[in-house]
């Protein structure tokens, strides 16, 4: 089972590709945002001195104050101290962008985030309020007054249980084993939609699948969604799966090579310990995993022979 950091790590990945490819898709998940209210964009501030990462933070286009700007925040996981550290890092970006030190500083651009009288808000996705995010008292004004959940497994607004993107996201916290159904079916549902909606939603899901159905293959992918190849390389989504697959292609590939020239180096040590070492102990030898290789290279120093050498095998079998 991986760890809570690792997915969480994953998971905050899968929410900055989706806002910094669909930044409006905010728009879609927020109903009571004006109608028609569009031209957000998106970045992840670093806050300075302890350099906390804000996940994102949606900014309107200029000349529009009567939308906020949306300070977005993913939480997976429970953590007891996410509402303090939630107040903290959006007090912290007011500071940066409001402070008496910005405005020394000259920061009167587009970037400063906020004008007078502009309204600015939170939003929290999550699978529920249920898991652990710390007592709400210290910060209920700050809470009630600014923060807005969007629970992926307990939605109750009728409005956005009908947006495919919400139902596309709810994804993230269905059983994995009902996954390759629901996302041929909402993919169905998506095709069927008028432009520019249906790419929109289309690029959407695929930019959703390699984190919930990840034993799938590109291939695989492609030929359960009946995607040609002119479209999966129109496809920025799936350009991204192919370049992450060749990445992590490589990284294997390196590691393997490490390890090979490791156990080499091992094996021509061995044989002047040893003056010969017979084939099938050189392939066991080749088999081990890593840190038995790393403890066989330690030991190798008290490798008088090859009976000591075949003994320290007998031993890492059990």
């Amino acid at each position: 089972m991986p760890r809570a950091d690792d997915s969480t790590m994953r998971t905050d990945k899968l929410f900055f590709e989706l806002f910094r490819h669909q930044p409006d898709l905010i728009v879609r998940l927020l109903p009571e945002l004006p109608e028609g209210g569009k031209g957000y964009t998106f970045q992840s501030p670093v806050l300075k001195e302890r350099e906390h990462r804000l996940d994102g933070v949606l900014e309107p286009p200029t000349g529009q104050p009567d939308l906020p700007v949306v300070i977005l925040e993913v939480q997976m996981h429970s953590d007891p101290d996410f509402l303090l550290r939630l107040y903290a890092e959006s007090a912290r970006w007011l500071q940066q962008r409001l402070g008496s030190r910005g405005r020394r500083a000259g920061r009167r651009d587009r970037s400063e985030g906020l004008v007078a009288g502009q309204d600015w808000q939170v939003v929290v996705i999550c699978p529920s309020r249920r898991l652990r995010f710390g007592t709400v008292w210290p910060v209920e004004e700050f809470v009630q007054r600014r923060v807005r959940w969007l629970e992926l497994e307990e939605c109750s607004d009728p409005a956005l249980q009908r947006q495919l993107s919400w139902q596309a996201l709810q994804l993230l916290v269905q059983p994995p084993d009902e996954a390759p159904t629901r996302v041929g079916r909402l993919w169905k549902q998506a095709r069927l939609e008028p432009e520019p909606q249906r790419g929109q939603l289309s690029e959407l899901i695929l930019l959703l699948i390699p984190f919930i159905m990840t034993q799938s293959s590109v291939e695989e992918l492609r030929t359960m969604l009946g995607l040609t190849i002119e479209e999966a390389r129109e496809s920025a989504a799936v350009r991204e799966w192919m370049d992450q697959g060749r990445q992590e292609g490589r990284q294997e590939g390196l590691q393997e090579g490490r390890q090979e020239g490791e156990t080499s180096v091992l094996l021509r040590l061995l044989e002047r310990r040893c003056r010969v070492v017979p084939e099938t102990v050189r392939q066991a030898i080749r088999a081990l995993p890593q840190d038995q290789v790393l403890e066989l290279a330690d030991a190798v120093l008290d490798i008088q022979g090859l009976e000591d050498l075949q003994a320290w095998l007998r031993e890492q079998r059990g």
